[in-house]
This record gives structure tokens, sequence and C-alpha cells, in this order.
């Protein structure tokens, strides 16, 4: 079992900075596309020399050991709590844990890093909340998937 959560975590984490550069998303899509690899004015001879422009190397896996310390660790270790405290805890009521923890980074990076919440037109900031949603959705199902259809079948009853 400890195997299995070490492991998707440590590719869960992988996929993190993929996720979280939402933005860049849209130009990978059309340069698959259009088979144009073109950003900023600057043009590219293959998709890896593309790719390596939008994720540089630093940058990914600086996001990658951040998703897996502070969001992925904590997620893991508030399941394996409630799994032993024998609480059932729902598909819903995980996705609303990690959804609160990537809130919760955000509105600390937004309020004291960096000033994201002051966008001219404030609906902008709606984007936010969206991609924690969408971050939590397919990182919570992965984990229901891949570790904790596994683990229910290995319950710890409560003591008495």
């Amino acid at each position: 079992m400890t195997l299995r959560k070490i492991t998707l975590n440590l590719l869960l984490a992988l996929l993190s900075p993929i996720v979280l550069h939402v933005g860049a998303l849209q130009g990978i899509f059309k340069a698959l596309i259009s088979g144009k690899y073109e950003t900023n004015g600057q043009r590219f001879a293959s998709f890896y020399e593309y790719l390596t422009s939008i994720y540089d190397y630093g940058v990914f896996f600086l996001l990658y050991f951040v998703c897996l310390i502070f969001l992925l660790l904590p997620f893991q270790l508030i399941k394996d709590y409630e799994r032993k405290a024998g609480r059932n805890y729902t598909f819903y009521r995980k996705f609303l844990t990690l959804f609160v923890l990537f809130m919760f980074y955000i509105v600390m990076l937004g309020c004291f890093v960096m000033n994201l919440f002051v966008a001219d037109p404030w609906y902008v900031n709606l984007l936010y909340p969206g991609l924690a949603a969408l971050f939590s959705l397919v990182f919570t199902s992965l984990t229901y998937f891949f570790i904790d259809r596994y683990e229910q079948d290995y319950t710890i009853p409560k003591k008495a």
C-alpha cells in the first residue's frame, strides 16, 4: 500500500506543473494542431524545444517539489488520518479537502507574495477557484482510482 501511495503521488506531482501552467495549454494545443512551434516571436524547430521554452527545467522542478510537499503530502496525511480514525471519507470530502488546501495556498500567495487580486476586471480572479476545482477533481479522481479503492478493503476498525 505504501509503495502505491508513494509512486502515485510522485507521478501526480510530475503532472502538476503542466496542470498549474494552464495558460500555456491553449498555445500548446494550437502548436500541436498547426505544427508551428512559436512563442513570443521565437520559432522552434521541434516540439521538444517548444515545450522546454515554456516549461523551464528550474520552474518545472520547483513546482514539482512545491506541489509534492505542500499539496499532495498534506492531502495524503489527512486521508490516512481519517481512514485510521474509522470515518467514512467520501470522494466529495476528499475533493473538498484538496480544493481547500489549494485555495489556501492561492490566497496566501495572492495576499502576501504576489498581488494576484488586483486584476483590472474583477472577474479575472474567478479563474483561480476554477483552476483549483479542476486540479482537485483530476487529482482526487486519480488518487481514488489508483489508491483509495484498494485501501477501502483494508479499513481499520475503531477501537472500542
